[in-house]
Order: C-alpha cells, then structure tokens, then sequence
C-alpha cells in the first residue's frame, strides 16, 4: 500500500497502527518514533498529536531528548501512564578524583526531577547507570533531588528494570553513593510493583522491595562471574512471595574459585517459586576445577521445592566449553542433578521446556562422522510429566554413559538409576529423529519394568512444521521402523 493510500485511512485505524508499531520498539525509542510520525503528514501529524498513548515514554537522556520534549511528552501523554527511563552517569575521573570521601559520586541529567514530579503516573520506570561521555550535555549531583528520589509515590508502577552499562558495574558499585541511592531511606510507595528486570548487576535491586517481588529476571551478559550468582542467591532469601525467576548467562566467564565438588554450604530452598527459566549461552570458564564440577557448582544451590515449571536456553558449543565432559554436552543435567543436601532439585517438576540453539551452522548425520550428545538421564526428574525439546541441531540424546566410576563427576553416581518415572507426554520438535530412537527405547522400558508406562500418553515429533503423533502403544513398533 502506498502512502498516498495509507493517508486515506480512518484516523481510528491509523492510530491503532501507530500504537502497535511504537509498542514493538524498545521503550527509549518510542517518543521519538511518535516525533517521526508528527512529521510525515499533515493527517499523520493530526492522529499523533491527538494519540495519547503514543508519547506516554519518558527517556530523559542529554543530547537525545532535551527537558523541553520531556515536557512535550508529558503534555501529549495527557493522563496516560507514563514509562520512564531515568539515567544515572559516573562522572570523569577527573571530576571524580575531586570529590570528597563521602561525596556522592553519581550525576543525573536535567529531566530527572521532571520524571521524578509525574512519578503518581509511572507505569514502569528504567534505571540505566552508564558512564558519562563527551556530548551527554549538562548533568547535576544526584545528592541533589535523593529526597525526591527516595520518597516515590508511584501507585501505578508495576515493573522496574535495572541495568548497568558493560564494564562499568563495579565503578557504581564501588561508590559509597550507590548504597546512598537504593539501600539507606529508600521509601518508594508502589504498592502494584511485583516485577524486576536487572542487567548486569547484582547489588541494584532495593532491600525494600524484596517482598513484594512475584518477578524476577536477573541477565547477565558479557561480564566476569565472580561471586554474582552468590550474591544473588542471598538475595532470593527475602524474596518471600517470588513466583517466577529467570537467569540468563550469555558471553559470560566464570571464575569459580569457590566451587567445590560435593559442597553447598549455602544451598537453601525457595518455596514460593513455581516458574523457573534458565538461560545459558556461549559461557567459558577460568577456574582450578574441571568444568564438569564447576556448572554442577554454578546451579547446585537451585532448590525449587515448589517449581513446577523449568525452561532451559543452551546451545551446542565446541570441545573448550564448560557445558561439556569428555564430549557430552553436560549442561541440562548439571541444572537438574542432585547435590549432597537435595537428592531432587526440583521435586514437584511438571513440565520442562528445552530449547537448543545453533553457535555454528549444525551439519547433517551424512556430512559428519559422530553427532554431539546431550546427556538427560531418565531418573533425574521422576515427577515429570510434560518433556518438551525444540531444536534446529543434529545431537543425540543419552540417558547414561555407562557404569560409574571415579573418573566421572560425582552427580553421574545417580545417573543410571531405575526410578518410578511419571512422565505422560514427549514432544521433540527436529530436524532428524536419529539421535532421540535409543533415548525413547530406554525410556519405554524403564518405565515398563517400574509399572508406569501405562500411565504415559503420546510422543510427538514435529519435523519442518508437521507433527507425528505416535500414542503409546506404537511407540516401539515407531522406534523400530525408523
């Protein structure tokens, strides 16, 4: 359609594309956009102007949105609420260099206290701590409006996202003003806030909003784990209402110098939470331990006595990744293998969701002499009911590596057990069924000789988009004929 067509549109209609194409940016871009729109046409201009809903993102940062837009925007929004992105800078070393000792070293620029004024109308706000460049424009203590700050009335807010700039974290975390910002008289009043998104920083979420949390998701990217995931798992403590929790490691390396092969001193249960999402991609290690020990180390403090839901993001990786021992990919078994405290991890499990990714392009079983293994023993979920794995890679799925000896990782000694097995459904969305025949063979005998593979519903393989739906009973004569 072209646009002298498009101009012709019910004003209706017109907005209601607007709003969607605005809702699919990232929130810091979509004032703008509707600035873009304003200035294409005439009728264009007309239906932006009078859409509230457009102009309802407060992104105040110097040399991209000067005070006056804020202002813009906050009179177009009407009273819609608003979505706030609020920026704190560590200054220059220079100017940092000449602080006093118990001077707060974080600036903000000058459309903070105007986001702060409307915050009775914040419908989700954004932290952003990033380093102060050349071209940022003017920026002003943050000492300055911490009353202001500190004593937030934001009915409204129900989500709040954290994230700190790569490579500056610990800059911000090494101010004592970082501590004055969110730990000491932090009084926000938002009584609907239950969700927080934290990037790149494990010191940012505020003790006073611990209980109230029912969402947590916690990214980190590109950073050097020392003892972030320590810290975090202090923090979960006090998250007494917590539902749904999501970790994602992407382009990280461990440095696990405290990760020990049989001990978790720490390891403590997590009652409320019922949603757990695990995300890990493209991670190395730098540590004294094998790197069998160390994922089993990273996540042996996982106690979800009450999850019932666990999605797990990884990918294929090369033969100097941590996600694999003597060339079996050991990554989903080191998320649900037992530790010393807690011979199941996650006890009330129902349905786990396995998601494989590609980092290179996966050949096909012709052009390769052996495929990559993923080990997923039988018995480590017994409670499970719903197995669902999606993947665009050739692998292939083991239940076992054979008779336990010493030279394995001390989690594999439970590996081979023959459990009671609850499971009523499998689906494998891929492209080649080769690698799961064995897997699903075992599978239905293990659950014959323990009396529950009555219980068991359906297999289903999805391959380019058609699903196989192969009921019980014909699961063998189906292993057989492939």
């Amino acid at each position: 359609m072209s646009l002298s067509n498009i101009v012709f549109l019910p004003p209706e209609l017109l907005e209601t594309i607007f709003d969607h194409a605005i809702q699919s940016l990232p929130t810091q871009e979509r004032s703008l956009q509707a600035l873009a729109y304003s200035h294409v046409c005439r009728s264009f201009r007309l239906v932006a102007l009078d859409s509230p809903l457009l102009w309802t993102c407060l992104h105040g940062r110097p040399g991209r949105r000067s005070l006056s837009f804020i202002e813009t925007c906050i009179e177009r929004s009407r009273t819609s609420p608003l979505d706030v992105v609020l920026h704190f800078y560590r200054p220059d070393d220079e100017e940092l260099a000449a602080l006093a000792l118990d001077e707060m070293g974080i600036r903000v620029d000058g459309t903070f206290e105007m986001s702060l004024i409307h915050c009775a109308r914040w419908r989700s706000c954004s932290w952003q701590f990033v380093k102060q460049k050349a071209g940022d424009g003017e920026t002003y203590p943050c000492k300055n409006f911490l009353s202001l700050f500190h004593n937030v009335d934001a009915p409204l807010l129900e989500r709040l996202s954290i994230g700190m700039e790569l490579n500056i974290g610990h800059l911000f975390n090494s101010f004592k003003g970082i501590h004055q910002l969110i730990r000491t008289d932090f009084l926000w009043n938002a009584p609907n806030l239950d969700a927080i998104t934290a990037t790149n920083t494990d010191s940012g979420i505020p003790i006073a909003l611990h209980a109230q949390l029912r969402y947590l998701t916690v990214e980190f990217r590109q950073l050097r784990l020392t003892r972030q995931i320590d810290a975090l798992r202090a923090r979960l403590k006090s998250m007494t209402v917590l539902s749904t929790i999501r970790l994602s490691l992407v382009d990280c390396c461990f440095h696990a110098e405290r990760v020990t092969a049989s001990y978790f001193p720490f390891t403590f249960d997590i009652p409320s939470v019922q949603i757990v999402s695990i995300t890990l991609l493209g991670c190395t290690e730098e540590t004294t331990y094998t790197r069998a020990h160390l994922l089993w180390g990273v996540f042996g403090w996982f106690h979800f006595s009450n999850a019932v839901q666990l999605d797990v993001i990884f990918n294929i990786e090369d033969r100097e990744n941590i996600v694999l021992w003597n060339s079996h990919n050991i990554a989903l078994y080191s998320i649900l293998a037992p530790n010393t405290k807690y011979p199941q991890r996650f006890p009330s499990l129902q349905t786990l969701n396995v998601t494989i990714l590609p980092k290179t392009k996966s050949c096909p079983p012709s052009s390769q002499t052996s495929l990559s293994t993923i080990l997923l023993p039988h018995c480590c979920v017994p409670t499970l009911k719903h197995l669902r794995v999606q993947s665009t890679q050739y692998w292939t799925l083991l239940d076992g590596v054979g008779e336990f000896d010493e030279s394995q990782p001390p989690y594999f000694q439970r590996g081979g057990e023959v459990v009671p097995i609850a499971l009523e459904t499998a689906t494998f969305e891929i492209p080649c069924v080769d690698g799961i025949l064995s897997w699903v063979e075992q599978l239905a005998s293990k659950m014959r000789d323990t009396g529950c593979w009555d219980q068991f519903s359906e297999l289903r393989v999805i391959q380019n988009g058609e699903a196989l739906v192969i009921p019980r009973d014909d699961v063998n004569r189906w292993c057989e004929a492939c």
